[in-house]
């Protein structure tokens, strides 16, 4: 259990990602925590990545977290997880990628398995790519991307 802790500036540079906090294969409850300024440069998951676990991420703050080249700059989601993500705001976070990344500012999700959002705010979250054309951002979900069956918002 990780209750009430801040994580500023975490930083990842790496194919795998998570710059505050990276969940394999784990379920571990996180409650009431701040992640800020928090970086995955060239990788997923600015504050968390979550890869083949089921966190329970409740009463959390993602503030001004970011993923450069690289999708969900508050959480990205992979593999076989489920996590359960309430009470969370997400503000300000940005993800910036090249064609295919730079999806989902606050929450992106490629997990083949349920993902569970609920009474969470969502508020000034960029999605950009970092090649834009002309007037064009290439980029999707300035909140939420979803890139899999079964995520119930």
């Amino acid at each position: 259990m990780l209750d009430g802790f801040t994580i500023l500036a975490g930083y990842v540079s790496s194919e795998t990602g998570g710059g505050g906090i990276m969940i394999q294969g784990a379920s571990p409850l996180i409650e009431g925590c701040r992640f800020v300024h928090n970086l995955a440069g060239f990788a997923h998951g600015g504050a968390i990545l979550v890869a083949n676990g089921s966190p329970t991420i409740r009463s959390c703050e993602f503030t001004q977290n970011y993923a450069h080249l690289g999708d969900g700059a508050g959480i990205e989601i992979s593999g076989a997880s489920a996590p359960l993500i309430e009470g969370c705001r997400f503000s300000g976070n940005i993800a910036v990628g090249s064609d295919p990344t730079g999806d989902g500012a606050a929450i992106s999700n490629h997990s083949s398995l349920p993902v569970v959002i609920r009474s969470c705010v969502f508020e000034d979250n960029v999605a950009r790519n970092f090649y834009s054309a002309g007037d064009v951002d290439l980029a999707w979900g300035g909140a939420i991307f979803n890139m899999a069956d079964g995520m119930i918002v």
